[in-house]
């Protein structure tokens, strides 16, 4: 969805809105949008670019109204799954489940990727630890900035700002031997938190920690952060709990 969006949704004041508009995954989607605001009387060329006329036509109408029309329009579109009340950057790192790095010789091109966000060229291998270089690709794609050195996990304890372990907060957890990052994906009833990471067993898979594992919680600035605790967690049988 990110080349679809060519304006600064930041300066949408209505944080479900900006979260709506991120989640969207078709320019069927944000054609419907536009259209859904020419309907409320806004003159925009319906393009399905989500440019700057577009953000600021959507700052001037009744965001409620705006949506109901959108649902309408598109109620008869193939559904996605894509949760819109999830931050955007934890809908991308979800997309990666199961990615796992290839033991010995052989490397997985997908984790050299990840490795390359983090400091291209610089890795030759996929058994270099990756955690922190997942999070770097996750934010990179999401069109989100990323620390200077961001290929170790302490590092991500400057990044962004200070929050708590909310929905999306990345999580940094010191450890002997180094650190490890990961992304907050929810809670269990019985108050231990799901993250999403990387090099979690040698794979993106999903791991349950204590809130007090993590020294450090940090938002990207440019969001509003959401409320605790997190509702709607998915746990499926890819969960791994350990992180390597």
């Amino acid at each position: 969805m990110t080349h679809l969006i060519t304006g600064d949704i930041g300066k949408l004041n209505n944080p479900k809105t900006r979260a709506l508009i991120r989640a969207m995954q078709t320019k069927e989607e944000t054609i419907a949008l536009q259209e859904a605001l020419v309907e409320m009387g806004k003159h925009i060329e319906v393009d399905g670019f989500i440019g700057g006329i577009t953000i600021n036509a959507i700052k001037r109408v009744n965001n409620a109204e705006m949506w109901e029309i959108f649902e309408e329009k598109t109620a008869n579109l193939p559904a996605c799954d894509t949760d819109p009340f999830s931050p955007y950057w934890l809908e991308t790192a979800k997309k990666e489940l199961g990615v796992t790095e290839i033991v010995g010789k052989k490397d997985n091109p997908r984790v050299m990727q990840y490795l390359d966000a983090a400091s291209k060229g610089t890795y030759a291998h996929d058994e270099t630890p990756w955690c922190a270089a997942f999070i770097s690709f996750v934010m990179l794609k999401s069109g989100l900035p990323k620390p200077r050195i961001s290929v170790r996990a302490k590092s991500w304890i400057q990044w962004g700002k200070p929050c708590g372990p909310v929905l999306g907060a990345v999580a940094i957890k010191n450890r002997t031997g180094g650190g490890h990052v990961a992304i907050v994906a929810g809670q269990l009833a019985d108050g231990r938190i799901v993250c999403i990471g990387g090099n979690q067993g040698n794979q993106v898979n999903y791991g349950t920690y204590e809130v007090s594992d993590f020294t450090d919680f940090r938002y990207p600035k440019s969001e509003e952060i959401p409320e605790w605790p997190a509702k709607g967690i998915l746990v499926d049988s890819r969960c791994g709990l350990s992180e390597a």
